[in-house]
């Protein structure tokens, strides 16, 4: 996971969510690179936390309504600047290109989670009049041991006398500490003024545990519209109590263990194990709610004909308006709050509230999650219905 910061506000998203380009920006006569354009763009999928999802996407609105304010990616885990857009360096500061839409809504949409796209630019003057190009990408995933892998490609071009190889290796920073340079690709025209690159950045795995001889865990986060679950899983071999303090180095505190399996094997005082952890803090997992509407119509009354023939069709009275409302919610650690009725109860059918809880299920930690209700309300209206809409948390 990464967090992205702009304007005071904090977002959670998956570091393969954002994409990172720089293009050239040339002189319009010479060709020569002036600058940089760099744009941000955001594909991402916001959980609901804590039952108001609503609030949290006006948050993130408010924050993106305005230009000219840093723009930051950063690791979750420890807060390391992975790029930034500095508004204060660029020549009209950082500007939203797109602000906060939501471009799908199926399946859960809009009740337990919303999918949404946001793009920045800014532009910087600090061109080079050796450079007649000077593209570049970055494109960052995790993988399941929550490690960094950054991969940079980029295209460049020098003017005749200028060495696109030497000037690439003037400038590389480098393998960043605690990083190792995997697979590189360096491709150069014959006058060595072209020249297009690729490479990857990966940080190190971790050093195994103090007095294990072997092994290794993986860690891995998944999201689904109703929570996210981090599972640690791996196998260790050394002296017992070794391994045992390896393992419970690895457990998380304050978070509700949901799953654990541990497996000693026979010989080489080896142990596989499994830890599931609920990774997030959410006081409703799961929220639905549907309204159907049946509006008031007329009566058709058909009168047989004396002698034979078709029957004749008359209007009579309307039929009364109907409603019916029925949803179900899941409590992290209790019961959540029976809804309101969303007309008056006044316009209940007779025994037409139904309200129901049941009970959750056992955690590996002897703790209970998972309280569910259900609700169902039939309204009767003696005129059309006033149109209400599900409502979301």
């Amino acid at each position: 996971m990464a967090v992205l910061i702009y304007n005071g506000h904090t977002e959670q998203v998956c570091i393969d969510e954002v994409s990172i380009s720089r293009q050239s920006i040339r002189h319009p006569s010479t060709g020569e690179v002036l600058g940089h354009k760099e744009t941000w763009a955001v594909q991402a999928t916001k959980i609901d936390a804590g039952g108001d999802l609503a609030d949290q996407l006006t948050a993130l609105e408010a924050a993106y309504a305005e230009d000219g304010h840093d723009l930051s990616l950063k690791t979750a885990a420890d807060g390391t600047v992975l790029n930034q857009l500095d508004s204060s360096a660029a020549a009209d500061g950082v500007k939203v290109t797109q602000r906060p839409s939501f471009p799908t809504l199926k399946g859960a949409e809009h009740v337990n989670f919303r999918t949404y796209t946001i793009g920045a630019e800014a532009d910087f003057y600090d061109g080079d009049p050796d450079l007649l190009l000077d593209d570049q990408q970055w494109s960052y995933q995790i993988g399941q041991d929550e490690k960094v892998a950054l991969t940079m490609s980029g295209k460049l071009a020098t003017k005749g006398g200028v060495a696109a190889s030497g000037y690439f290796a003037g400038r590389d920073p480098g393998t960043p500490e605690g990083y190792t340079r995997g697979p590189t690709s360096y491709q150069v025209n014959d006058d060595d003024t072209e020249m297009s690159y690729s490479y990857a950045d990966r940080e190190h795995w971790q050093a195994l545990p103090a007095g294990v001889l072997v092994g290794g865990y993986t860690t891995a986060v998944s999201e689904t519209g109703t929570g996210r679950t981090k599972k640690i899983a791996g196998r260790f071999v050394g002296p017992t109590a070794s391994v045992d303090a390896a393992i419970n180095a690895l457990r998380l505190s304050g978070r509700r263990l949901l799953n654990e399996s541990i497996t000693e094997e026979p010989f080489g005082g080896a142990k596989s194990f499994s830890l599931a952890y609920e990774y997030s803090n959410r006081g409703t997992l799961e929220w639905r709610e549907t309204v159907t509407i049946m509006p008031s119509r007329e009566r058709q009354i058909y009168h047989e004909v004396l002698g034979g023939g078709a029957a004749v069709r008359q209007t009579g009275g309307k039929t009364t308006a109907r409603a019916s409302v029925s949803g179900n919610a899941l409590g992290r650690t209790m019961y959540p709050d029976f809804p309101p009725g969303l007309w008056p109860a006044m316009y209940l059918t007779p025994g037409g509230e139904r309200l129901s809880r049941k009970g959750p299920t056992r955690t590996a930690d002897g703790n209970h999650t998972g309280y569910g209700i259900s609700w169902n309300r039939e309204y009767e209206f003696p005129l059309n219905v006033v149109t209400r809409l599900p409502r979301i948390r």
